[in-house]
């Protein structure tokens, strides 16, 4: 089985490895815990305050 992971030493980069070299990665601590990324989020509507709204 293969995994596509990337290193802390090149994090720009996606490499495909067998068991062994994740295991022996991981161990090392040399994966990105963080997930490769995605497209942003979008972002979340703001809400509006109703008594802000009023106004005198």
């Amino acid at each position: 089985m293969t995994h596509t992971v990337r290193t802390t030493i090149r994090p720009d980069q996606e490499l495909e490895v067998d068991d062994s070299e994740y295991a022996q990665l991981k161990a090392d601590g040399l994966l990105v815990d963080e997930p490769a990324p995605e497209l942003p989020a979008p972002a979340a509507p703001e809400k509006k305050n109703p008594s802000a709204a009023k106004s005198s």
